[in-house]
């Protein structure tokens, strides 16, 4: 249950906090002291599946799924009611490392390549177990100092309730990952080509469906040579 809190409370909790996201003015993603987020949530219509289970209490139960499935994502502090700013929060502990986004950035083109096969191991994984990660780019991922991937911002997860992911939600996630320009670059070209070939490694399909998804990865990125996937 949200434990509610009022305006003067808020307001000492997030006076030292590093505001990273705003929405409307209002933040929507702080940096608290000890690395701690501070994610806000409203209900963005009056008629929604919100009524049911806000954002944040399904954030919640997301990060409690991922767990128990054994996938890494954010840990869990407390949630929040907060009527005098009409949003809902969670606080959760921040993992340590970097968005795959700024590692990406920040490392040899060998390393990159090799990140880029452990991300397409990491996403074929997911798809197998149900998982469908629909605000899925390369910031919503963190590399750990292990150099392991770990799952942020869930409260777009969708767990299918038997078997995994079928061909066309699979694909539809891909398109997911083409929203971003800035990703682009990471998953078209070389570096494209070794995700998929990874991801299909990590896929339990026949060839016959295997081509399908090469062929669909290599439309939504322009790759050339579609063959070499």
């Amino acid at each position: 249950m949200l434990k509610k809190i009022d305006k003067a409370a808020y307001q000492t909790m997030v006076a030292q906090g590093e505001v990273l996201e705003s929405e409307a003015k209002i933040p929507k993603v702080i940096l608290l002291p000890e690395r701690r987020i501070l994610k806000l949530f409203r209900r963005k219509r009056l008629l929604s599946s919100q009524m049911w289970i806000t954002h944040a209490a399904r954030f919640v139960r997301n990060a409690k799924s991922l767990h128990n499935m054994g996938i890494p994502t954010v840990e869990i502090v407390s949630t929040f009611n907060i009527p005098s700013i009409e949003r809902q929060a969670v606080l959760y502990k921040m993992r340590e490392g970097d968005t795959l986004r700024n590692w990406l950035e920040t490392n040899s083109t060998e390393d990159c390549l090799i990140m880029m096969d452990q991300l397409g191991i990491f996403v074929g994984k997911l798809h197998h177990r149900g998982i469908l990660f629909r605000s899925i780019h390369l910031a919503n991922l963190v590399v750990q100092p292990d150099g392991t991937l770990c799952l942020i911002d869930i409260a777009d997860v969708g767990f299918r309730l038997h078997g995994s992911l079928s061909v066309s939600q699979r694909i539809r996630n891909f398109h997911h990952m083409n929203r971003h320009e800035i990703d682009q670059k990471h998953l078209s070209g070389m570096s494209g080509e070794r995700f998929m070939k990874s991801y299909l490694s990590a896929s339990k399909f026949k060839e016959k469906q295997k081509s399908l998804l090469r062929r669909a990865y290599a439309e939504i990125f322009n790759i050339h040579g579609k063959g070499n996937i």
